[in-house]
């Protein structure tokens, strides 16, 4: 599974967009996508990290693989 999270609102990435689906909805996504036995990987594509986006985007990854990992739906 990719998640380009350039579809994720205000999220920095490649092509940031403030019309994006909200990060949580994208967490409860991945979860649920994580329960999936043919979904094998979790591939996160186009973060763009800045000094000031660092600690943001670091903590929003470590997120959505944990979630993608351990789902709790």
């Amino acid at each position: 599974m990719e998640l380009d999270v350039d579809a994720i609102e205000d999220f920095p990435s490649s092509a940031q967009t403030p019309s994006g689906f909200p990060f949580n909805m994208v967490r409860n996504f991945i979860t649920i996508a994580g329960k999936n036995e043919k979904i094998k990987y979790l591939h996160i594509c186009e973060a763009a990290v800045s000094p000031l986006t660092e600690g943001k985007v670091g903590k929003a990854l470590s997120y959505l693989i944990t979630d993608f990992l351990n789902p709790k739906i």
